[in-house]
């Protein structure tokens, strides 16, 4: 088992929308309007040791997986730092603005990441040995869907308990 868990790797942008109440950031696929694409991922400390350093290696793809590279600077894979500390147990939402500017992108993988920890120790993770959890932090579909239900539900019961009010 490896140090951390990764959550899916996502790539797009944040664009401002109105939500209602105000504007609010949200996250889009695909790039922004310059061609920038983002990254984010969640990653959780599943050792017992402080982490000082994390360094990603990520290969961008598009949509028929074949790797493909930044028109600044153009490069394929790059190298992202996250500078801690992450707690053991405890996760870190990820987000690298403007990674790539390429608006082929549709995805990334991990290639590798380095962990370096605060007593001065290193790691080194191979992609295909990195444990992966697709909701790592996140709401799956199936409780976003109970969630749903339970405001029907209630908005539901809601109506009923007013038509009983009003006699209706």
């Amino acid at each position: 088992m490896s140090s951390i868990i990764v959550g899916s790797v996502a790539t797009g942008h944040y664009e401002s929308q109105w939500t209602g109440s105000g504007y609010g950031n949200e996250w889009v696929g695909g790039a922004n309007s310059a061609g920038g694409v983002s990254v984010k991922f969640n990653v959780k400390n599943t050792s017992d040791k402080i982490i000082k350093y994390l360094r990603f290696s990520l290969m961008p793809y598009n949509r028929v997986n074949d790797f493909v590279g930044s028109s600044i600077p153009h490069q394929n894979n790059s190298v992202f730092i996250y500078t801690g500390p992450l707690y053991p147990d405890r996760l870190h939402k990820m987000v690298f603005e403007n990674a790539w500017y390429n608006n082929t992108i549709v995805g990334a993988i991990i290639e590798w990441v380095e962990i370096e920890y605060m007593d001065g120790t290193k790691e080194q993770i191979s992609g295909n040995n990195i444990t992966v959890e697709t909701y790592l932090g996140e709401m799956t579909p199936a409780v976003k869907t109970i969630i749903l239900v339970a405001i029907v539900v209630i908005a539901l019961l809601a109506l009923l308990c007013l038509a009983f009010y009003f006699d209706l």
